[in-house]
């Protein structure tokens, strides 16, 4: 098992759940059934420009952030006698981008997408997946056209109709060993009664 490979997980968990939303859609199997579109995590402009050339959806990873809210979470206790650092919680942003030669396949792929992780927010680890134990939190990003653009100039490519969204929280383990230190032996309890107030 890799502490570190839950990014990896995370991303290929995302893949996953939209190819199966698309192949159980009776509209868009057609599209994504064996030797169809794929659902990729290349960029749009690496699916673009191949080779070959692949028409479907890119699920970029575009950005990695530290999740502020859960750092300060205190050391795990993995036995009477030892701790480890906690995980390292981090945040995920995905450019979605319907790749094809159709503008109304590309409308309703996407129209896919949005009700996909609208209607499923949270998406369950595959338990036979040990690399990954997290819950994967999808909510859609309200990015304004500045923030947007300024992804697509990083790509070096024009704009085309996507959304953003932020997968959170995915923890990337410690790899140290963990430390040892004594262990509480004995847990006080004391009561008194208040008798009076001054």
């Amino acid at each position: 098992m890799s502490e570190y490979a839950a990014l990896r997980e995370a991303s290929a968990t995302l893949v996953d759940h939209l190819r199966t939303a698309f192949i159980a859609d009776p509209q868009l199997n057609p599209l994504f059934g064996a030797g169809g579109h794929v659902v990729t995590l290349r960029t749009p402009k690496e699916m673009r420009s191949g080779p070959p050339q692949q028409v479907g959806v890119s699920v970029w990873l575009y950005q990695v952030e530290r999740d502020e809210s859960l750092y300060n979470r205190p050391l795990e206790r993995v036995d009477p006698f030892r701790v480890r650092l906690p995980p390292l919680p981090i945040n995920l942003h995905y450019l979605i981008t319907p790749i094809t030669d159709d503008p109304a396949n590309e409308q309703l792929i996407l129209g896919k997408v949005l009700q996909v992780l609208h209607d499923v927010p949270s998406i369950p680890p595959d338990p036979a997946d040990v690399e990954l134990d997290d819950v994967l939190r999808v909510t859609l990003e309200n990015l304004n056209l500045e923030s947007i653009t300024r992804v697509w100039t990083a790509l070096d490519e024009p704009y085309r109709l996507c959304a953003s969204f932020l997968v959170h929280v995915v923890n990337i383990r410690s790899g140290l060993e963990a430390a040892q230190v004594p262990p509480v032996m004995v847990k006080v309890t004391e009561y008194d009664q208040i008798t009076g107030v001054s």
